[in-house]
């Protein structure tokens, strides 16, 4: 029987271990992926201690999107072929439900869903993440990336790669906020990993300017100089009650008639604070506006019904991406729009995992990550 290396999870807030598992013959509709990096989000030590309490399908192998190999295929496969190097999305979504009426979702190695429905694809065949030598995952998630193009002419490495997961969340966002060319987006924050990485994919997009919302305005002085001047402008929320913030977002925008479009990733607000920034940031929308909220506040938002009418704003909630988000990012970066050279990536060997999980709780910027990465020995196929 053939084996591999996992890194498994058999319990919250127990230890991980590196074992010996055996390797799945991948059946229809799935593919056998051989991992090459695996990226480590800077909140993973939380979720596996309970910290944040995501539903885990117990015992798990964590990890998500990895780059990686085709190394086996289903008999339903007709393009993949061994060999090729990939991204894997790590959004499963239930293949009867193809409307997405009932929004049944997990992403795989790391949310286990909340409804009994989901629970049926985390316990199941997508109950382990990418933290492994191998993992088995959806046909459908599998997305080709041309080796030669992104690897050796760009000069991108698979550890490098796997920004593709970050950059894909805010592209979803934005995607689901219809953004078009030329048009202002507010991001929140924006010193934050998806809220940093928002901006480049906005302005992959078109966008013809970025407000940037942070809470110290030292730190939003540092994304600017990144971008040509007057490209990506600064607002922070240091000092400001709602009325005041929301006029200095609309100051910010180009001859101060407002954004087109508010991309929030609003985390959870510490114990005793409440986020103001949220509803001054619809406020400061043009007519016709968008808002797009992606963050983990639980927070009650006060908006006014009025202004929403009148002006007719829209405000909706977006989770992650729907399923073609993938292969059209993938083609922004092919076609050099999207750059990945300004993201940077410590790599740390696939056993040296509980420090690489350590270092990725320090590194919350927009900029830097932490990946788990396999060698590949000389002479793998390209």
């Amino acid at each position: 029987m053939a084996t591999h290396q996992a890194i498994i999870l058999p319990e919250i807030n127990s230890p991980l271990s590196l074992t010996t598992v055996p390797t799945p013959t991948p059946q229809s509709g799935q593919v056998l992926i051989k991992v090459l990096a695996s990226p480590i989000l800077a909140y993973y030590r939380a979720i596996l201690t309970g910290k944040l309490p995501y539903p885990l399908p117990l015992p798990f192998t964590p990890g998500v999107s990895p780059i990686g190999r085709v190394e086996a295929i289903g008999s339903d496969t007709t393009a993949l072929k061994p060999g090729q190097l990939v991204y894997v999305d790590l959004t499963v979504r239930a293949r009867d439900d193809p409307l997405r009426e009932q929004g049944t979702v997990i992403l795989q190695g790391l949310f286990g869903g909340i409804t009994p429905e989901a629970r049926i694809l985390s316990e199941n065949d997508w109950r382990h993440g990418s933290w492994a030598e191998k993992q088995i995952v959806p046909l459908e998630n599998v997305h080709v990336l041309d080796e030669p193009l992104l690897l050796d002419l760009m000069g991108y490495s698979p550890a490098r790669l796997t920004w593709i997961n970050t950059l894909l969340v805010p592209y979803g966002g934005l995607l689901s906020g219809a953004l078009q060319p030329g048009e202002t987006v507010i991001v929140c924050f924006a010193t934050g990993h998806f809220g940093g990485a928002a901006i480049d994919v906005a302005m992959a997009m078109g966008a013809g300017r970025v407000v940037a919302v942070g809470r110290r305005m030292s730190s939003l002085e540092k994304i600017q100089a990144v971008y040509p001047k007057g490209k990506v402008v600064g607002v922070a929320t240091e000092g400001l009650d709602e009325t005041a913030l929301r006029d200095a977002l609309r100051k910010a925008t180009p001859r101060g008639l407002g954004a087109d479009l508010f991309l929030d990733f609003t985390p959870a607000a510490p114990e005793g604070q409440k986020w103001i920034h949220i509803s001054s940031a619809i406020s400061a929308l043009k007519a016709n506006g968008r808002a797009v909220l992606m963050g983990g506040a639980s927070d009650l938002v006060n908006l006014s019904y009025s202004e929403l009418t009148t002006r007719n704003i829209t405000v909706k909630g977006n989770f992650m991406f729907d399923g073609t988000a993938p292969a059209k990012l993938i083609r922004l970066i092919e076609m050099g729009n999207l750059s990945l050279s300004r993201f940077n990536d410590i790599e740390f060997d696939f056993q040296d995992y509980e420090r690489a999980i350590d270092e990725a709780a320090t590194k919350t910027a927009g900029d830097c990550g932490v990946v788990l990465v396999h060698r590949e020995q000389s002479g793998a196929v390209q």
